[in-house]
């Protein structure tokens, strides 16, 4: 199975299998038998073909920001 972690405790695991739709799966941590990171992005393929190069450098300032407006990532250079 694949999927994003989004809560765990001592005895299970709830996992996002589907991101759009919201799809969750609760797995018995007893049921697994090997956890790895993935080494694939979870950013959906062929997203950056369809950006402009102004929106791939407003993605990049809002990550590297955090998100916070303010921050200098935001600040445009002439």
């Amino acid at each position: 199975m694949t999927g994003r972690i989004i809560d765990e405790d001592g005895g299970k695991v709830v996992v996002v299998t589907d991101p759009l739709k919201q799809t969750q799966r609760e797995i018995k941590k007893s049921d697994i038998k090997e956890r790895q990171p993935s080494k694939l992005s979870s950013m959906p393929e062929g997203l950056m073909s369809i950006l402009t190069k102004e929106e791939i450098l407003d993605l990049l300032a809002y990550l590297e920001s955090g998100g916070k407006v303010n921050s200098p990532a935001f600040t445009t250079v002439k």
